[in-house]
């Protein structure tokens, strides 16, 4: 197995020219995944935030003028 935990072909001790390449391709795609949910997960968060503090600043503003 890779470190990415991608089974790759052994043959007498070692990989093969195929073995490597699945295993890099698979361990990039690993990585790429983990990026992409890791910028998802950055994204939501920020949009959480930004709800709540505009919330906040509503809440302000409105106890500043009640008429609003």
């Amino acid at each position: 197995m890779s470190g990415c935990g991608v089974p790759a072909t052994i043959e007498g001790g070692g990989l093969r020219t195929e073995g490597w390449e699945s295993v890099l391709a698979d361990c990039l795609e690993t990585i790429s995944n983990k990026l992409r949910d890791s910028a998802e997960e950055d994204i939501e968060e920020k949009s959480q935030l930004h709800e709540v503090c505009y919330r906040d600043q509503d809440t302000v503003e409105r106890e500043r003028h009640p008429l609003l």
